[in-house]
């Protein structure tokens, strides 16, 4: 009889243990490096117990060996049964500080959560391939823009491969820096991330412009259109920056305030910055186009101090400013001027009749 109970216990424990269930409904067989995918399930927990988190997960399971990649664990309203998907599951450049290796084998893992007990999940392997290559990108020459309510952000990039949408990705940002009171100053706000949004074809030095629309944080409420690089030094985003700024701004003013563009890895705000910045600026004296841009010519550029400077036809004064506008130096036309007194930094050249080039002072 004890036998016979035993065993009915156990038949009834099989039963319960089998009724939990983890499906995979929808998830791809293979995805890029930088993908974001999408991935759906049916969950039951066999019984009354309710779920209230969902797990998913990419995991490197090369010769048998379970490792970590990315997850997420994501809140549900509590349910027995049930399902669900996650829409921004995104496969990872990198793991751990290292590449993603996408000669390794990988699994989607998908699983329920109820208290601190797990399901009995499932998974499904993916095949991870490399995101098409963009050998190199760079900024266009002409990092002036208009105040607006969009932006046409200037690029050049040589690819052997078409570029996928969303594979050049860069943010914006405005930055205080410098020194005061021999106090080095330095402070920055994020805007917003970008990318290219659609394919761009593969190519050498090949030149275009991403059309972005303006953040919200920089559009002047009392213009409809942005903020003036010459606005920062009194709107000053930054003086907000609670322990990142060490001077009043209003006795005693930053020597930069600049708009920035920054390459970056990833697709939203926890993205990884590479190395490569630069100030951009906007002005509505300095417009100009590319054509307008192309007839100035200087060298070196970076310089020390030396500039040498070619197609003067008609002009009859050179000015440098600063990325906010502000005159620092003023010469009258000569093809050879010195600004070996300035600070280090970026500034643009002008001239009286409407060329300029940014240059940067080392």
């Amino acid at each position: 009889m004890m036998k016979k109970l035993l065993l009915m216990v156990g038949i009834m424990a099989s039963q319960l243990i089998t009724a939990q269930s983890v499906t995979i409904d929808t998830a791809p067989s293979s995805a890029e490096i930088g993908e974001t995918i999408t991935i759906a399930i049916t969950f039951d927990t066999g019984n009354t117990d309710e779920a209230t988190e969902i797990y998913y997960e990419l995991r490197d399971v090369t010769e048998g060996v379970s490792l970590w990649k990315y997850s997420q664990l994501l809140s549900i309203t509590a349910a027995s049964s049930g399902t669900h998907s996650t829409t921004n599951f995104t496969i990872p450049t990198t793991s751990g500080g290292v590449d993603l290796d996408d000669t390794k084998d990988y699994q989607i893992v998908v699983n329920y959560k109820i208290g601190s007990a797990w399901g009995p999940g499932n998974t499904q392997s993916i095949d991870i391939t490399p995101a098409p290559v963009t050998e190199s990108w760079s900024w266009g020459d002409n990092l002036v823009f208009t105040p607006g309510t969009t932006l046409d952000v200037p690029i050049k990039y040589t690819s052997e491969e078409d570029i996928a949408a969303g594979g050049i990705k860069f943010v914006i940002w405005t930055e205080t820096r410098g020194t005061v009171n021999d106090v080095n100053l330095f402070s920055d706000i994020w805007y917003g991330a970008f990318s290219n949004p659609s394919i761009l074809p593969a190519g050498t030095n090949v030149e275009t412009t991403i059309t972005i629309t303006a953040p919200n944080g920089m559009i002047n409420p009392s213009t409809s259109k942005t903020y003036l690089s010459s606005d920062l030094t009194t709107w000053d985003p930054n003086a907000g920056d609670a322990g990142r700024n060490y001077v009043d701004h209003e006795t005693t003013p930053a020597p930069i305030y600049t708009y920035q563009f920054r390459t970056a890895l990833g697709t939203d705000a926890s993205f990884q910055v590479k190395p490569g910045s630069t100030d951009f600026t906007i002005s509505e004296s300095l417009s100009t186009n590319q054509a307008e841009l192309s007839k100035i010519a200087v060298s070196p550029n970076p310089t020390t101090g030396i500039l040498n400077i070619a197609d003067l036809d008609g002009v009859t004064s050179i000015s440098i400013l600063t990325l906010t506008g502000q005159v620092v130096k003023e010469f009258d036309v000569k093809s050879t001027i010195n600004i070996s007194d300035l600070t280090p930094g970026v500034y643009i050249l002008l001239t009286n009749n409407g060329k300029y080039k940014k240059i940067i002072k080392n």
